[in-house]
């Protein structure tokens, strides 16, 4: 299918960080973090049906986060061991998913969920019992969720009792894509 498009865009964000640190002594560190970040809206010409169509879906909207962390870092046995452990927030607007267009050619365009939200907790420990072995482990928990996503697209086969209502579904309290709820790691 041919296209023929002529649009532009433009837009601009502002994206302030705020960090406090403090040292209450020379083997700790306590931190605080606040931030904006933002990614660009854009074009995504994926859609098969008719022209007029395509060209009320193509266009996405920037996205937005506000994040919030708290954490600390701490050295032990001179500096034989050290642990790291933070909680975070992460708060979207505008998030920029991937919506199923077509299952049967598995076409994907770019859209955008109203808002997620992702948070959680993280700590890592790193030990070295003698030169020449550090040992380390990892983990995290994410709670990480879509909070507003009215009007998402249906893929081809879902039905009204699976939430498919006039082509469209409300995502809102679904958990994110490739976000585990759990994750470790362990190194020698």
């Amino acid at each position: 299918v041919t296209h023929n498009v002529d649009l532009s865009r433009s837009e601009g964000n502002f994206s302030p960080n705020v960090s406090l640190q403090w040292h209450p002594n020379d083997e700790s560190m306590l931190y605080a973090n606040i931030s904006r970040g933002f990614k660009g809206g854009g074009y995504d010409l994926q859609f098969s049906g008719n022209q007029a169509a395509a060209l009320t879906q193509m266009e996405y909207a920037g996205e937005t986060v506000t994040a919030y962390e708290l954490g600390g870092k701490f050295r032990f046995d001179n500096d034989r061991a050290q642990f790291n452990a933070d909680v975070f927030r992460e708060d979207f607007k505008d998030l920029q998913v991937s919506a199923l267009l077509s299952s049967a050619t598995q076409t994907f365009a770019v859209t955008n969920a109203a808002a997620a939200r992702s948070q959680g907790v993280e700590a890592d420990l790193r030990f070295r019992p003698v030169a020449a072995l550090t040992l380390s482990a990892s983990g995290a928990y994410l709670d990480a969720m879509v909070t507003s996503f009215p009007g998402a697209q249906c893929d081809e086969v879902q039905s009204e009792s699976f939430g498919c209502i006039n082509g469209v579904q409300d995502l809102g309290g679904r958990p994110l894509q490739f976000s585990p709820k759990w994750a470790g790691t362990f190194n020698m």
